[in-house]
This record gives structure tokens, C-alpha cells and sequence, in this order.
């Protein structure tokens, strides 16, 4: 799922009013595959379409739709603009998505947020041991050169 990133700067300018709840989906180059499920209340700058699940609509759930290779690929298909491609609104507006019932909607997302939660740790664990990798090697690499560590002696 998307995440907000707060900056230092401010935007004078017109922006479209979200709301917590509220799916926050980038129209510009929509194979970036940009959405985010609004944990707050803010102002969208930017090429945003910001939607509001109705009360029988799990939004976590419609957020993972979203993000579906599939659904991203037909977005992408029906961009216009060569250089900055958006996806316009009336076409998002017509896309029919699978609406199961709430309960189902709601174990669905459920499941996922912890399976990708996992995911996510996971990630982040390996992340960190590439970065200690990368570190002994510049390490090894340094005292070698600059020899703090004998190769004659290293060598079978």
C-alpha cells in the first residue's frame, strides 16, 4: 500500500480535499501503481483522483484491487498523453470491480495486511543485512589495499 511522505514545504495553491477513509489513487503514469488508503485528513497537490468508499465498501480491500497487476494494466492501457500519460476519470468511474460482502471485503484485507505486514519485515530484515554485507566488503576491500590484512597469509 502507498505511504504518506510529510515534507517541510507548503503548497499555496488548489488542491482536492481527502478525507481518513478516503483512496487517494496517482492518475499520472498509473502503472506506478501509486494508492494510498488516507489514514488522515489533507489536501491532494498533484494529479490525484481521490475516492470515497460508500459504508458497505472495505477500503483496504478496494486499495488492494487497485493495486492488482490486472486492474493496474487495463488503467494503463486507456492513458492518453505521450510524454506525462494520465488516466482519465471517466474511465476509472466506469471500471466495475468484484464487490464481495462486507465480512468477506473486510477478512480478505485483513489477511493480506498481515501476510504483506510479514512481507514487509521481511524485506526490511534482508535490506539491513545487504547494507552490513555491502560494509564488511568495503571494509575488506579497504584493509586489503591498504594492508591491514596480509593476502600471503590468506592464501592456502
Amino acid at each position: 500500500m502507498g505511504q504518506y511522505k510529510e515534507t517541510e514545504s507548503e503548497f499555496q495553491g488548489e488542491g482536492v480535499a481527502f478525507e481518513k477513509g478516503d483512496i487517494l489513487f496517482g492518475k499520472l503514469r498509473p502503472y506506478l501503481a501509486k494508492a494510498w488508503l488516507a489514514d488522515f485528513s489533507g489536501e491532494a497537490i498533484g494529479d490525484f483522483f481521490v475516492m470515497r468508499p460508500s459504508v458497505d465498501i472495505d477500503g483496504r480491500f478496494t486499495v488492494y484491487q487497485i493495486l492488482n497487476k490486472g486492474f493496474i494494466s487495463i488503467v494503463d492501457g486507456s492513458t492518453f498523453g505521450a510524454k506525462m500519460p494520465r488516466v482519465s476519470w471517466d474511465f476509472m468511474a466506469n471500471l466495475c470491480l468484484p464487490t464481495p460482502s462486507i465480512d468477506d471485503q473486510t477478512a480478505i484485507a485483513t489477511f493480506l495486511d498481515q501476510k504483506t505486514a510479514k512481507i514487509d519485515e521481511l524485506t526490511q530484515k534482508i535490506q539491513s543485512q545487504i547494507a552490513t554485507l555491502k560494509e564488511y566488503r568495503q571494509a575488506l576491500i579497504s584493509n586489503v589495499v591498504t594492508g591491514k590484512v596480509d593476502v600471503k597469509e590468506e592464501q592456502p
